[in-house]
């Protein structure tokens, strides 16, 4: 491993730390909202918390496909992208739909 490669991965790990310990609990929170809505709460506000935690967890899958790819670079290994995709990445967030348009109730 070179020292670039270690201190590339030191990096990702210190920002994969970051991003739980800001996301987890975002999750949980938005997770226990909605779940405490239940059907009784307005779609806006469902749709709102919905769109809240998803960004959340958007952003700590970045953090671990960060590291991923540090480890792998580190190593000196190649993965092969399964047919179909350009991502190397195994946790497959270049598969997550794009986000789409917020929920307008008619």
């Amino acid at each position: 491993m070179t020292d670039g490669g270690a201190k590339s991965l030191e990096r990702a790990m210190l920002a994969l730390l970051v991003a739980a310990d800001q996301c987890c609990p975002a999750i949980i929170g938005q997770a226990h909202l909605l779940y405490h809505a239940g059907s009784g709460a307005a779609p806006e506000r469902i749709a709102s918390g919905f769109e809240q935690l998803t960004r959340e967890a958007v952003g700590l899958l970045r953090a671990i496909t960060d590291v991923e790819e540090a480890i792998q670079a580190c190593a000196g290994v190649a993965r092969e992208s399964p047919p179909g995709e350009t991502s190397p990445r195994v946790t497959g967030l270049a598969r997550l739909p794009a986000p789409r348009a917020r929920f307008r109730p008619s």
